[in-house]
């Protein structure tokens, strides 16, 4: 799918940021490295048990959610529109000894690259909110499900946790054979 002019402005954006995120306090690279998980409670009570499942996590950024979900048993692949993101995942992969396949490529060609289905699907945080066609993106998400497959997304942006008032508990729905885990903005 062509970005057009937003989209290249975006990818552009997230590029530039890569170098800062390694360094960041947020995402806590030397921390990762040492043990701490960057997930939410959250995330780690809505998938449970990853010993031996498939995952992939699209839009993945830098893999440091990815490979804490590694660390929660799962064998991960990531995908990232950006060069600059994914060599940095391959790099905490290796440089923290945690196991990850990570891609480049468009989430909208990412199933012509990453041609395999997965027990989970995961998207985190704040990636739903850059996509500029979320019909297509929903029929990649159910592609990349096995049946009996479990999605979770975390779609939390800035703007949501403005109006965010109460917290919520993730909630499980069992549709057509997969297993959605949803969460409100007010969960992060």
């Amino acid at each position: 799918m062509p970005l057009g002019k937003f989209g290249e402005a975006n990818r552009s954006n997230w590029d530039e940021r890569v170098a800062g995120h390694w360094v960041s306090d947020f995402y806590d690279i030397e921390g990762f490295k040492s043990g701490k998980s960057p997930l939410y409670q959250i995330d780690i009570d809505a998938v449970g048990d990853l010993t031996g499942k498939s995952l992939i996590h699209l839009q993945c950024h830098i893999g440091t959610d990815t490979l804490g979900l590694a660390r929660l048993g799962a064998d991960v692949t990531g995908n990232d529109l950006l060069g600059k993101s994914v060599k940095a995942a391959r790099r905490l992969s290796e440089e923290s000894g945690v196991p990850g396949r990570f891609f480049e490529t468009d989430l909208y060609e990412s199933p012509k690259i990453v041609n395999e289905q997965f027990d989970f699907v995961f998207t985190g945080n704040g990636a739903i909110c850059w996509l500029p066609d979320i019909d297509a993106w929903g029929q990649i998400v159910a592609d990349f499900l096995k049946p009996g497959g479990m999605f979770t997304s975390g779609r939390a942006t800035p703007f949501d946790v403005v109006f965010a008032t109460r917290r919520c508990q993730a909630r499980r729905i069992r549709t057509g054979g997969a297993i959605f885990s949803l969460r409100c903005a007010g969960c992060v």
